[in-house]
């Protein structure tokens, strides 16, 4: 993010699964800017092995952040 920044573009970090934080930087972009023009994602991991042995609480919580994740940003943006 730091090259985006040198090139002039505006960047806000933030966790995806973390509606606290995701409150936090909408609030952050509407307070600099007043409103939003463009989104991007750059969110999500895999896991990797045997399904058999990755956990069940592994599984979930990536889906949550890789799949729904990005669902939360794109309902805060489009309205």
């Amino acid at each position: 993010m730091q090259s985006l920044g040198e090139a002039g573009i505006s960047t806000v970090c933030l966790g995806v699964a973390d509606e606290i934080s995701i409150n936090a930087g909408f609030a952050e972009v509407v307070r600099e800017f007043g409103r939003i023009d463009v989104r991007g994602n750059d969110a999500g991991y895999g896991s990797h092995g045997a399904i058999q042995a990755i956990p069940m609480y592994v599984g979930r919580r990536q889906f949550e952040l890789n799949a729904f994740g990005a669902d939360r940003i794109a309902q805060r943006v489009l309205p």
